[in-house]
Order: structure tokens, then sequence, then C-alpha cells
């Protein structure tokens, strides 16, 4: 077993030529590169995903604000149902002044707040455009 150990000829180490230092030269610049696309292709994907991200979410807050516009219209036809019926007293359909008056007050105050709520939330302007 102390056989397989022993060497039998001593190792000599020849000198590197010209040629394998300049060979492990451009393997490095080559390593070099190949990392620095790596680089730059991690920093196209990572935009990549934050432009993803906006477009959903731009996506989200349209479809968020065309219901409420519809919701806004619904309120307001149904309000101004509500005034017509009673004011031409169309099948005994009679409420007070104060009491219509009182609707019509909720239903503006209604419609401004969430009409300002969707425009706060729709055009907020978080700035998340990544740095380089």
């Amino acid at each position: 077993m102390a056989d397989r150990f022993r060497k039998e000829d001593p190792e000599i180490l020849r000198p590197k030529t010209w040629f394998e230092f300049e060979q492990r030269d451009q393997e490095a610049k080559t390593r070099s590169k190949e990392l620095e696309v790596e680089t730059r292709e991690a920093k196209i994907e990572q935009q990549n995903r934050l432009l993803q991200e906006q477009i959903h979410e731009s996506r989200r807050r349209r479809a968020i604000a065309t219901t409420l516009l519809v919701v806004f219209i619904i309120t307001i036809i149904f309000t101004a149902g509500i005034i017509l019926l009673s004011g031409f007293r169309i099948g005994g359909f009679v409420i007070e002044t104060s009491t219509i008056n009182l609707l019509i007050g909720a239903t503006i105050g209604e419609i401004v707040t969430i009409f300002t709520a969707t425009l706060r939330g729709v055009f907020s302007c978080k700035d998340e455009t990544p740095q380089e």
C-alpha cells in the first residue's frame, strides 16, 4: 500500500509560456464580460418585472375607476328618478321636501367623496422607477 503513494519520478514544474499567460488573461477578460452581461440581464429582468407590475396596477385602477363611474351614474339616475316621481306625483308617490333635499345633499356628498378618493387613488404619483 505504501508503494502506491510513492512517486517514481520527481515532478518538475515547467515554466509557463507567454501564450499561456495571454490565454489566461483572455479567459479572465471573457469571464469579466460574461459577468457584466449577466448583471445587465438581471437588471433588465428586474425592470421588466417592475413594468409588468405597473401595467397590472394601471389596469386594476382603470377597472376601479370604470366601476365607480357606473356607480356614480346609477346613483344620479336613481336620485333623479325619485325626485321626478315625487315632483310629478306619479302613482301617488309623495316625499316631503326636506327628505328630498336631504337625499340630494347626501347624493352630492357621496359622489364628491368617492370621486375625490378615486382621483387620489388613480392619479397618485409614486416614484417607483429603478435607479441605476
